[in-house]
């Protein structure tokens, strides 16, 4: 018996690169409708009763979680298509059945659907699950800390930060828009108030968003490439303490 999906992103190329996937190597999977237009796919998904969706995250109007808030009844599975912030993604592992990172694959779809199949034994009410997945994802995407700065203080989003770095008497904070800024606080403050957000310090001079972390590698005695492609010096003392700390977010 095949099973109907409804397929839902504002961008065309993604639902195409979808739909191709489906119709081509998932002959058991029977695409109803695809749509660029969040509040038309809440009347499509009423009409059809699909048996899962692909959903987008961001998407202009309304976003996917806010059209989840919108369905009383969530009786289908959901399969996140997002290229979606790393911290998010911990949340939607949580709760969510299966997630696909952008640019989709075959073999991701296969693997989501597969989890589909296994969970399709009885048609459940999902709207508690997906109501904590709307509380795990207000909760990682407000934490927020006041900088003390020279002309008075600016309250910034923790995982926003990519690294912190001792700059003489100050330190530099530095963000995922590239700006940085600057701080009387030392770093072994920094560290401090940072302390329970996954920060990392590397070295004397460096706390790290673990988060924020691309590669490590083992030359010049270990050094952390990060997200903006900074690399960052570790301590030879501290390398299990990063790698266990890494693990420890995946």
């Amino acid at each position: 018996m095949k099973l109907r999906t409804i397929i839902i992103d504002d961008e065309a190329d993604a639902l195409d690169a979808i739909e191709n996937i489906l119709v081509n190597d998932c002959t058991d999977i029977e695409v109803v409708a695809k749509v660029d237009d969040p509040v038309k796919a809440l009347e499509i998904i009423d009409n059809e009763s699909p048996d899962f969706i692909f959903l987008d995250i961001e998407m202009p109007g309304m976003n996917g979680f806010e059209l989840l808030e919108n369905i009383e009844n969530i009786d289908f599975d959901v399969i996140f298509a997002t290229a979606y912030d790393e911290y998010a993604l911990q949340a939607i592992k949580k709760n969510a059945l299966d997630y696909i990172l952008k640019p989709v694959t075959i073999d991701d779809i296969q693997a989501a659907i597969k989890k589909v199949r296994i969970n399709r034994t009885d048609k459940i009410d999902n709207k508690d699950r997906f109501r904590d997945l709307f509380k795990d994802l207000s909760t990682v995407t407000d934490n927020k800390v006041k900088i003390a700065t020279v002309n008075g203080f600016e309250l910034i989003c923790v995982h926003d930060i990519i690294r912190v770095e001792a700059s003489g008497s100050y330190t530099v904070v530095l963000m995922k828009d590239g700006e940085q800024i600057v701080t009387s606080k030392l770093i072994k403050e920094m560290e401090k108030i940072l302390l329970d957000y996954d920060f990392f310090r590397s070295h004397r001079s460096h706390l790290i968003n673990i988060r924020q972390v691309k590669r490590f590698i083992t030359e010049n005695d270990g050094e952390i490439i990060m997200v903006d492609n900074s690399r960052i010096p570790l301590s030879r003392r501290r390398r299990n303490e990063f790698i266990e700390a890494i693990d420890a977010t995946l």
